[in-house]
């Protein structure tokens, strides 16, 4: 974990697992925040885990129950030569049981940064073992565009300036989300395809970019 947790830049890693398992309830929609409570060298029932760099996702159509889309590669993986800040897709996850993407619209749901896909590797046939899970950072909604019409987000953070992270269950992510950076009135010089998602703060979520996300 600890090796992890270097190799991806993520020094909270260990304390974001132990507030999870302090919280969870199993099958429940995990809400992302709340307070940090877990201590970098707090003890956790396993040691070891397995880490996925690359996922594909498939969903229904809203329009047609029975027409399967077809599936989006999801990329998290760290720095590399190509990807110097290391690729780390995002996504639209549900945080209320209650509400149905799309026809909910964003309305009990987040847009997140996922920054590790891992599973527990536990001696004992666990829930927690059998279960997938994602590190992920958290977007907040400012405002929506008038004139593009897209939601402005911007990186959630603390009054620390550490960005707002969790551990949630797989099984929440919905669909794949397309974040366009907001330059506002002066772009980053340093800003390309392979940077701009970390050297930015402030992004459109491209509503233009299926017909799901349209629509929602």
């Amino acid at each position: 974990i600890d090796r992890a947790a270097e190799l991806y830049g993520l020094p909270d890693f260990k304390p974001a697992i132990a507030d999870y398992l302090a919280r969870h309830h199993h099958n429940l929609t995990h809400m992302i925040g709340g307070r940090w409570q877990a201590m970098p060298d707090c003890q956790l029932p396993f040691h070891h885990i397995q880490i996925w760099s690359k996922l594909r996702i498939q969903s229904y159509s809203s329009y047609d129950s029975k027409t399967l889309l077809p599936s989006q590669g999801l990329h998290v993986s760290p720095s590399t030569a190509n990807w110097l800040f290391g690729r780390y897709d995002s996504v639209i996850i549900s945080r209320d049981g209650n509400k149905d993407w799309p026809h909910s619209g964003l309305h009990g749901h987040e847009v997140v940064q996922l920054r590790m896909i891992f599973k527990p590797i536990s001696g004992s046939q666990s829930l927690l073992s059998s279960i997938y899970y994602a590190y992920v950072q958290r977007f907040i909604i400012t405002s929506v565009d008038q004139h593009a019409r897209m939601h402005v987000l911007k990186q959630a953070l603390r009054s620390t300036g550490e960005r707002v992270r969790d551990i949630i269950p797989l099984f929440q992510i919905r669909v794949p989300a397309h974040l366009i950076p907001h330059f506002g009135q002066k772009a980053n010089s340093q800003l390309n395809s392979q940077s701009s998602d970390e050297l930015s703060s402030s992004f459109w979520l491209n509503k233009y970019w299926t017909k799901e996300l349209f629509h929602s």
